[in-house]
């Protein structure tokens, strides 16, 4: 599949968008979405993507719903990012969210839009940046301070939530205001996550391990959240 610019897309998005595509590929592990050649300097340019033809998590979660396949998607995400953020520099996704977690034919997940990562670098490994998906950003996220690689282990408790509730997080609690738009909708996520307010977590959805998993992950607090390696060893005791 080739990813192309736009003749319309500015010098800086053009750059930055390459500059992604190379971060990508540098991280080479069966669940991140392989880059298999990144062509700048040419008179079409194109990143070349691995084919995922399986769709993204946000259709899938509609009709895969048993819990056996819902907990090898949330295997194979946790060891995606516990690869970005083992690697030399540690990488932060920042916008991990149904819709950027690809699957190819035989359900293999693929990590996949890496147009808002970064590396972490020292002194601090830390970076900034309000970016992101509302409802999946971690309060250091949204308060404007420094965060490191737990920013997406909050928004990998979201994905659980999202995948095993088949909704976006706060979906549920806000589906009856249809007046508010997408700023509103900002607003009002990142007012309830600030205030330590999570989306109420059904026990029909989730049973209790997966139901500590994601209120672990949502601590308020990034020292308090497991980090992935932490949860991968949680997913396999608790395997369906």
């Amino acid at each position: 599949v080739a990813k192309c610019p736009l003749p319309v897309t500015d010098p800086h998005t053009r750059v930055a968008m390459f500059e992604a595509a190379r971060l990508q590929a540098r991280i080479r592990h069966r669940n991140v979405l392989k880059v298999l050649g990144v062509h700048e300097q040419c008179m079409f340019p194109a990143i070349l993507l691995e084919v995922a033809s399986g769709g993204d998590l946000s259709d899938w979660y509609t009709v895969e719903a048993h819990l056996e396949a819902q907990w090898k998607v949330f295997r194979q995400v946790a060891d995606a990012l516990n690869a970005l953020h083992t690697a030399n520099p540690r990488v932060v996704h920042r916008d991990l969210k149904g819709q950027n977690v690809f699957l190819t034919e035989d359900h293999t997940v693929k990590l996949a839009d890496f147009d808002l990562a970064v590396e972490l670098h020292p002194p601090h490994y830390k970076t900034t940046g309000l970016c992101g998906t509302p409802g999946f950003m971690a309060p250091e996220v949204l308060s404007n301070e420094p965060y490191d690689c737990q920013a997406d282990v909050f928004s990998y408790g979201s994905l659980l939530y999202e995948i095993s509730h088949s909704t976006f997080p706060f979906g549920k609690e806000l589906e009856d205001d249809h007046s508010m738009g997408s700023s509103g909708w900002f607003e009002m996520t990142a007012s309830m996550t600030l205030r330590g307010v999570r989306p109420l977590l059904n026990p029909k959805c989730c049973p209790p391990g997966l139901r500590a998993l994601i209120k672990d992950c949502w601590e308020a607090s990034p020292a308090k959240r497991p980090t992935m390696a932490q949860c991968i060893v949680r997913l396999d005791n608790m395997m369906y």
